[in-house]
């Protein structure tokens, strides 16, 4: 790993073609979904993903501050997309599991992301995606704190 930072214009240069890109994802997510944000439909996944996660365990795999996952949470139980339930073995803890209706949205959305990126990153050959995704490793595998 290099030690010598990058200089002022290489990063004027990865600020000017990362930050729009990112935010252009995120507006063709917003464009494309259906029946809730693309965060919401983020943590609609993770929820889908996980066995009775609590909010601590979204905001942990979806990186993001408790409260900003209970926020979101709290939006997605009063769309009636996702529902609290006590915890069995403790309870003063929640679990969290979708409703019908927030299995319904995943199954409207489910190729959305994956349409989304499939657009974004079609002009890069399948050698060139590997690498992005190596690169993208490296850099956030660098910078765990943020994660």
């Amino acid at each position: 790993m290099s030690s010598v930072s990058p200089a002022p214009a290489e990063l004027a240069a990865l600020e000017e073609e990362f930050v729009p890109l990112v935010r252009g994802i995120f507006k063709r997510f917003r464009e494309c979904s259906t029946g809730a944000s693309a965060a919401g439909l983020f943590i609609l996944n993770r929820i889908a993903s996980m066995d009775r996660p609590t909010a601590k365990a979204i905001a942990a795999t979806a990186h993001v501050t408790t409260a900003a996952a209970s926020q979101l949470l709290a939006q997605l139980i009063e769309a009636g997309l996702v529902k609290r339930e006590r915890s069995a073995k403790d309870r003063r803890s929640f679990h969290l599991a979708l409703t019908p209706s927030g299995e319904r949205v995943i199954e409207e959305n489910r190729s959305v992301h994956f349409d989304v990126f499939s657009e974004v990153f079609s002009c890069l050959a399948a050698g060139e995606r590997k690498e992005l995704v190596r690169m993208l490793r490296k850099v956030r595998a660098s910078n765990p704190e943020l994660f």
